[in-house]
């Protein structure tokens, strides 16, 4: 370590050991006793001061052995020494790392941010069609694994983001997601049957979700604290209206083609979308953002922490009786994650490589409510995705555009709420504005359990608005809560570590709700063939074809018992998602935000 002098009238003698006392004194006057030195901590510059107020001559050997011992804490190291009250975050310059090589850098960033709304194309697109892929195929009860596969794959590969970008940097990395996604879209486009479609879409996720992240944290990386509301809303709104555009433009396509139009289409738009972000990152500067090597990567701890995701997804979905996975598979599921995920942690512990996920983190409180809070809300995602488009298209027997348009309002009230969130977020009390769109979720939620055969088209698109505002709103106090939180280089984990666990929530979620909504279904269906068994085949088929319903196969009273058997599985998990949303609005009340 060397020490520099700051005086402009002395200097150190060059073949010297020690500093002239006169000039030690001079400095100490001109700069009030205090040195600063700098070190380098996963290309963060961070200043560390000793005090020296003595006029005896300082040696460097004695100056490097002063230093503040926070200097040896890293990312995955002693947080705690990160923590104490002697340190400060760091300046917002120190956390610009990335810069965009353009004249007009806000410019060509929004246009960034507005190419990668083809990833909620994908989903938008796919989530509006599940009827017409699951019964193109006749297996109408499989479609629920077009979510539950998205998800999985989506929360098995987000906690590796960070890490990976730390070593191949942002620009490469950008394009590795185009990639995944143009493969994935082209294999559900060949794909000759549900299980190659599944498998398909499920893969997208890598390019899909590995976007999101990637915009989450370039803006991190790209623009000072009091930029970054404007920037997460103004992501949030772009993406949002990319959602609005799936489940209008998905009906189209489906009146007068299948369902493979609707990934031909996306080839397209994936096509423009990689042409505008390789033009707007033209010769961009990462070089600062790739601090990792390869070598330390945790293969092993990578390996035990994705088994251990899609065991227990697996294991949930298995525990209904409706599975695909009989009752022994389901066990050895249970089994691998009970084994897995004890051994991810002994991995973690005892390795020197860099940590997928610091345990460290969850001892700070504030962050661990947080984080819990998020959790609990997963069900809502699952609930506006699946069930409620289910329920239009099957109980109300709503036109394709109908059903389009009731999505369409939840993104447009998402939309909306990122439009807006820089204001209220500015005028708002940080625990105030979590309680607010906490409420603008749950009452709708409420209202949702007793929808029946007769609600109307606006009452759901109006729910479906105000639930779009508000967990749009929920999800972006959460991440002005995170990159506010010190330090700095802890602040990309969190943001990783954030995404990750809303998807495990939505995972979790996806698999206990779709387990309970298919016991509960096969139940009742029996029930009503039991009840009409002159029209038993046809009632049995309808739980895997909905289009027999409304055929005029069986009698009006038939259909009303059918009818009554899909609300009655579809309203208890409608029932659990209004409850972990109310619990989760309880939980964030225990955080403090100053």
């Amino acid at each position: 370590m060397t020490a520099k002098s700051s005086s402009a009238e002395n200097s150190p003698r060059v073949n010297s050991i020690e500093l002239d006392p006169s000039i030690t004194s001079d400095t100490n006057d001109n700069y009030d006793s205090t040195k600063t030195n700098y070190y380098k901590e996963e290309n963060h510059l961070k200043s560390v001061t000793t005090n020296n107020s003595s006029t005896n001559p300082i040696s460097l050997k004695n100056f490097s052995i002063e230093i503040d011992p926070q200097i040896t804490a890293s990312i995955n190291g002693d947080i705690e020494a990160q923590q104490t009250p002697t340190s400060k975050p760091e300046s917002d310059a120190d956390k610009i790392i990335y810069f965009i090589n353009r004249k007009n850098k806000k410019l060509f960033f929004c246009l960034i941010i507005a190419a990668t709304v083809v990833a909620n194309i994908n989903q938008t697109l796919v989530n509006s069609s599940y009827s017409a892929i699951g019964n193109y195929f006749k297996a109408l009860q499989y479609t629920s694994w077009l979510s539950l596969g998205y998800v999985i794959i989506s929360c098995s590969s987000q906690p590796f983001f960070s890490p990976i970008i730390s070593i191949v940097g942002y620009n490469a990395f950008f394009a590795y997601c185009w990639i995944f996604l143009s493969i994935a879209t082209i294999l559900s486009v060949i794909g000759s049957s549900m299980l190659m479609v599944i498998i398909g879409y499920s893969f997208s996720a890598l390019g899909g979700i590995g976007m999101s992240i990637f915009i989450n944290l370039l803006i991190l990386h790209s623009f000072p604290l009091k930029q970054r509301s404007f920037y997460y809303g103004f992501s949030s709104f772009s993406h949002n209206v990319g959602n609005i555009f799936g489940p209008l433009f998905a009906p189209l396509l489906l009146t007068k083609y299948n369902f493979r139009s609707l990934f031909i289409a996306l080839i397209i738009f994936i096509a423009i979308g990689m042409i505008i972000c390789l033009f707007s990152m033209y010769k961009s500067n990462d070089s600062l953002v790739k601090v990792n090597k390869w070598k330390n990567f945790n293969f092993l701890s990578s390996f035990l922490l994705i088994a251990s995701i899609i065991s227990l997804a697996c294991c949930l979905n298995g525990a209904s009786g409706s599975s695909i996975f009989n009752l022994t598979t389901t066990i050895v599921l249970g089994c691998v994650f009970l084994v897995c995920l004890p051994l991810f942690f002994f991995t973690q512990s005892k390795s020197t490589k860099n940590k997928i996920i610091p345990i460290q983190i969850f001892t700070r409180r504030n962050e661990v409510i947080v984080y819990l809070s998020l959790v609990f809300i997963g069900s809502r995602y699952v609930s506006s995705s699946f069930f409620i488009p289910f329920y239009g298209s099957v109980i109300l027997n709503l036109t394709k555009l109908k059903l389009g348009l009731i999505s369409s309002f939840f993104y447009l009230g998402s939309s909306v709420s990122g439009l807006v969130f820089p204001l209220i977020y500015k005028r708002t009390k940080p625990l105030y504005a979590f309680v607010f769109y906490y409420l603008l979720i749950i009452g709708p939620s409420i209202a949702e359990v007793f929808f029946n055969q007769n609600t109307g088209f606006y009452l759901v698109s109006i729910c479906e608005f105000i639930i779009g505002w508000g967990i749009v709103g929920v999800t972006l106090c959460a991440v002005m809560f995170f990159v506010s939180q010190p330090p700095n280089n802890l602040k990309p984990l969190y943001i990783g570590l954030f995404s990750f666990i809303i998807t495990l929530g939505s995972m979790i979620s996806s698999s206990i709700l779709i387990s309970v909504y298919s016991k509960l279904l096969t139940k009742k269906i029996a029930a009503v063939a039991s009840s009409h068994p002159q029209y038993s085949s046809l009632i049995l088929n309808s739980s895997s074809d909905s289009s027999i319903i409304f055929s005029g196969s069986y009698p009006d009273f038939v259909r009303d018992d059918v009818l009554k058997a899909f609300i009655s599985a579809i309203n208890i998990p409608l029932i659990i998602t209004a409850s972990s949303v109310s619990i989760s609005c309880l939980i964030i009340l225990f955080v403090k935000i100053k």
